[in-house]
């Protein structure tokens, strides 16, 4: 599975089916029935009275695939997308592959990042995107240079980043 990240729009999925957009306006529903109805999922809505607690997504995780899709809690429209395994990212024309080094990446989009997490998430704030190495995403911390960055191990968009910078 591939997809080509639209900056401000939304997404697109090219799997063995057929290419499919998905924005940052659609419904829930929408997605769910119709978009991405060959794809089975895991509701994990976590509603609590402290609204800016609580969460609204969709788990989609098999062998090949693991990702996570994020809705606004009031309108249901698709907020965020994280990408954890089994799927190779376009973005402006360069292919984000997991395993790929982190710095490679950066180069390659010839922007320069915000770095967080003390080296292990870059933010490419004017594509609101993150992209983050493993030790970030909770594996053992392997005593190395955290500067040297790693190897892409996540992926996260969406269409606010306020929270980010």
């Amino acid at each position: 599975m591939k997809l080509i990240y639209i900056p401000d729009v939304g997404f697109t999925i090219d799997d063995h089916l057929e290419n499919r957009i998905i924005t940052w306006n659609d419904q829930r529903e929408h997605i769910c029935k119709t978009i991405l109805k060959e794809y089975s999922y895991k509701r994990d809505d976590r509603i609590y009275d402290a609204l800016e607690l609580s969460q609204k997504r969709d788990i989609y995780h098999n062998d090949e695939v693991f990702f996570v899709l994020s809705f606004d809690i009031s309108s249901n429209c698709l907020k965020e997308l994280e990408i954890h395994h089994g799927i190779d990212v376009e973005v402006n024309g360069v292919v984000i592959t997991f395993g790929e080094k982190m710095t490679t990446i950066a180069q390659k989009l010839g922007i320069q990042p915000t770095i967080l997490d003390d080296g292990g998430t870059y933010l490419f704030s004017s594509l609101k995107i993150t992209i983050s190495n493993d030790r970030v995403m909770g594996a053992d911390d392997d005593g190395s240079d955290t500067m040297d960055s790693g190897n892409v191990a996540y992926f996260y968009a969406s269409n606010n980043i306020d929270h980010l910078v």
